[in-house]
C-alpha cells in the first residue's frame, strides 16, 4: 500500500472494506500531506477498529446508514444459502440443527432470521444488552457464551471482533460446524488454534480440527462463507456505493 501511496500526487480519498487502512492511517497522512483528503469506511467492523485507534482525521462511514440495512439483510440471506449448502455436502441439514449466532447485529440478526424459517433451533449470544432485548422480542433464546458453544451444532460467529479466542475452542461441541460472516483475522484467534490443534482438510471449504478427543469444523477456512457462491446481494449494494461516492465527495 505505501509503495502506491508513494505514487499520488493529487488530493486523495480513501475508500475502506474493512478498515484495511487503520494501521497505517499516520503513515498515509504523514506520507501525503495535504493530498491525504480522509477516508470513508463501508463496514461495521472496519468502522470499529477506526473507533478503537481515535480518528483525527476526515474520515465518514455508511455502516450504520439505512440504506446499508437492506445489503446487511441480503448478505444473511447469503450467508446462511452458504451454510446451508456446505452442511448438506457433509450430509447435515439445517432442520433441527442447535445454530448458535454470536452477534446479534444488522447481519447476525439476518442470519438469525433466516435459519430460524429454515426450521433451525436458533439461539443468540451478545455482549450488547439492548440487542440481546431485540433478539429475545423477537422470540429468540438468549445463552451466555459459554453455553451457545457448549450445545450448538453450529455456530455463527457476526461480531467483527474477535469472538473465539484461546480455550473457546476447547468449549465446543463436539463436532460442531463453524463459520463467519467476515475475515478470520477480525472474528478469530486462528494463530492459537493451529498451535494447539490438529488441522485436517476434510473438503475444499472444510476443516476438521482436532485435539485429544474433541474435535470441530470450520468452514472456509474461518472467512465469510458468502463469497463461495459469489456474494450476490442485487441491486441494494449499489445504493450504499452511491453512498460512498457522495461520502467521498
Amino acid at each position: 500500500i505505501i509503495d502506491i501511496v508513494d505514487r499520488v500526487e493529487k488530493p486523495t480519498v480513501f475508500l475502506d472494506i474493512g478498515g484495511f487502512f487503520s494501521e497505517i492511517v499516520n503513515e498515509l497522512d504523514n506520507k501525503l500531506g495535504r493530498n491525504f483528503r480522509g477516508i470513508v469506511e463501508d463496514t461495521e467492523n472496519g468502522l470499529q477498529k477506526y473507533e478503537k485507534m481515535g480518528i483525527n482525521f476526515p474520515f465518514v462511514s455508511v455502516a450504520r446508514s439505512p440504506l446499508k440495512e437492506s445489503e446487511d439483510a441480503m448478505v444473511g440471506q447469503a450467508i446462511t444459502f452458504s451454510a446451508e449448502a456446505l452442511l448438506r455436502q457433509h450430509n447435515v441439514l439445517i432442520n433441527g440443527l442447535r445454530v448458535g449466532v454470536i452477534g446479534y447485529g444488522k447481519i447476525g440478526k439476518s442470519v438469525a432470521q433466516n435459519i430460524r424459517q429454515k426450521q433451525g433451533n436458533v439461539s443468540i449470544h451478545d455482549i450488547d444488552n439492548i440487542r440481546l432485548t431485540h433478539a429475545f422480542s423477537s422470540g429468540l433464546p438468549i445463552f451466555d457464551k459459554d453455553r451457545i458453544l457448549r450445545e450448538s451444532d453450529a455456530i455463527c460467529l457476526a461480531t467483527g471482533s474477535a469472538s473465539l479466542s484461546g480455550e473457546d475452542y476447547s468449549k465446543l461441541k463436539n463436532g460442531c460446524w463453524v463459520f463467519s460472516v467476515t475475515s478470520s483475522d477480525d472474528e478469530m484467534d486462528k494463530r492459537w488454534l493451529e498451535a494447539n490443534y490438529n488441522k485436517e482438510q476434510i473438503s475444499p471449504y472444510a476443516i476438521r480440527y482436532s485435539r485429544d478427543n474433541h474435535h470441530f469444523y470450520l468452514l472456509n477456512d474461518g472467512n465469510a462463507i458468502n463469497f463461495i457462491h459469489g456474494s450476490t446481494v442485487g441491486d441494494f449494494i449499489l445504493l450504499v456505493h452511491a453512498e460512498i461516492l457522495v461520502a467521498a465527495h
